[in-house]
């Protein structure tokens, strides 16, 4: 019996990772079932050991039978706890029976439905969802990795993405703007991912760069705001509107990916390709 449940409450576990939520059900009750068992057995096994006790006492007495009751011969004692203890079993009561039993049939149409566990199929199952758990856990800014982790509709998706590429084209648009100077911060920004990826710059040189973006105010700008003020307002906005558009759920999912909801890398939709691009081209041929 014990064999039985350990091998049920694996076969459960797994058929769980398909998302039926009537197996994801069974395996709790399993648990609970077993649960059952456990004490069971336990209790079983400490009755043993008080019988084998009084077995190995009343063996002692009948060697020694000055000792004993007359009335009552030792070796009917003997005998009648031996059959006591040769009778016990560990068994659940018959309503936990017949609800292990009800599991284990439901478990086996359900493994007959899909062709089968064999335990090739249970370890390369159990990998496989190890491996999913762990990959949606990763953070990451690839917008198509974290549309599979969402539970959104397709339609929420969409308005998800035309959210990011509004607030990513409302930044490219203003680092566009040249300074008072003539810097323009966006061609800075590109040029400079481009040189820490090849090692030419280092981190410090890309900090550096924002923090002069952070003091920069922008031109014209009639409440007096620095870039990053813009870009920020930009984002909290964005991040407004996701946050009426997505479940809780979905929420916590996007930040586990990455904090910032405006940093997505959307490929080819993403505003900000085309003059990655250009600057990639310009920087590759100026190193020839």
């Amino acid at each position: 019996m014990k064999n039985s449940l350990i091998v049920l409450a694996a076969a459960l576990a797994l058929a769980a990772c398909g998302k039926d939520p009537e197996l994801a059900t069974l395996r709790a009750e399993l648990a609970r079932q077993d649960a059952e068992f456990r004490l069971a057995q336990s209790r079983w096994e400490a009755e043993r050991e008080r019988m084998d006790a009084d077995i190995a006492q009343l063996r002692g007495d009948l060697a020694r039978v000055g000792k004993v009751d007359p009335s009552r011969p030792l070796a009917e004692v003997v005998g009648e706890l031996s059959r006591r203890v040769a009778g016990l079993e560990v068994k659940p009561e018959p309503d936990v029976q017949a609800r292990v039993a009800a599991i284990e049939a439901k478990l086996e149409s359900a493994r007959e439905a899909g062709g089968g566990l064999t335990e090739d199929r249970v370890k390369e199952m159990m990998a496989e969802k190890l491996a999913a758990e762990v990959a949606a856990a990763q953070p990451t800014k690839d917008f198509v990795q974290v549309l599979t982790r969402l539970s959104a509709s397709e339609a929420e998706k969409e308005a998800l993405k035309r959210s990011i590429v509004e607030c990513k084209k409302l930044q490219l648009d203003l680092l566009q703007t040249p300074t008072e100077d003539g810097r323009v911060f966006a061609e800075e920004i590109v040029d400079a991912f481009i040189r820490v990826q090849d090692a030419v710059y280092t981190q410090a040189d890309l900090t550096k760069l924002f923090v002069e973006i952070a003091g920069t105010k922008v031109p014209r700008d009639a409440q007096g705001r620095t870039y990053l003020q813009v870009i920020e307002e930009a984002k909290q906005k964005n991040r407004d509107r996701i946050g009426r558009l997505l479940s809780p759920q979905d929420q916590t999912r996007l930040s586990q990916a990455h904090a910032d909801w405006s940093e997505f890398e959307l490929g080819e939709a993403d505003p900000w390709r085309d003059l990655f691009l250009q600057r990639f081209e310009e920087y590759e041929r100026a190193r020839d």
